[in-house]
């Protein structure tokens, strides 16, 4: 799903709220914005958190992401933090591998955030 596809579907979302009569017509506006905002803002981070098949998609050169490679039958499944330099993939380590899948390192937020 793109940014775009997002943002059609929170403004769609958005304009579906009921809004009960007894809300002040001045706090509809920023009830809708505020409807809006957060459904960008979990669409997002929901999507940043999926895995991606290397044959989707790839990240950016050099971007660092966690990865998950289904080695065989007989050895365990490998998760690594790697990057793709546009050709390969490396472990931050420098180990050559090839991944199944990768995601975006989720982004850890040590402050509170407040609704």
């Amino acid at each position: 799903m793109t940014d775009e596809q997002i943002e059609k579907a929170a403004q769609l979302h958005a304009d579906e709220l009921r809004v009960s009569h007894s809300i002040p017509g001045a706090l509809v506006p920023m009830l809708h914005d505020l409807a809006k905002s957060s459904y960008t803002y979990g669409a997002q981070d929901a999507l940043s958190h999926q895995w991606v098949s290397v044959e989707e998609r790839l990240p950016n050169e050099h971007e660092e992401v966690l990865t998950y490679s289904i080695v065989s039958e007989c050895a365990e499944d490998e998760f690594a933090a790697a990057y793709y330099d546009g050709e390969d993939w490396y472990t931050l380590h420098g180990r050559h591998i090839r991944p199944n899948f990768w995601m975006p390192i989720p982004k850890l937020n040590s402050e509170k955030q407040s609704i």
